[in-house]
């Protein structure tokens, strides 16, 4: 948990790919080779952290007690989701659908037409 409450000290919001790539060995060498460190650090993150469910910092974790909305400098924690084709276009993750995906660009009304 100490390894934990370190980690928020040093910056307020994590992605839990990030924290376990930052403290991840660590946990392995504490609780052993045979637990996923990335279960344990989501275990531990009950008490010191929440999870944002939407919005910028959507999947993100959060120190207790920081407010997102009250500190300008939280912008620069924000997630950015997206997602690649077939074809290789990328899309933000919050305008993916399978109607989307498969829709012919050509035949929106919204694309203008050359």
């Amino acid at each position: 948990m100490a390894l934990i409450r370190e980690a928020f000290e040093v910056r307020p919001v994590w992605s839990l790919g990030r924290l376990t790539q930052e403290i991840g060995a660590r946990v392995t060498k504490i609780m052993g080779p045979a637990r996923n460190p990335e279960k344990c650090i989501n275990e531990m993150l009950q008490g010191v952290a929440y999870k944002v469910s939407k919005g910028p910092w959507c999947t993100a974790f959060v120190r207790l007690g920081y407010d997102l909305c009250q500190r300008p400098e939280a912008r620069i924690y924000q997630i950015l989701n997206v997602w690649h084709t077939q074809d290789g276009d990328v899309m933000p993750l919050k305008k993916r659908s399978k109607s989307a995906a498969s829709k012919d660009p050509s035949k929106d009304s919204a694309v203008p037409k050359e």
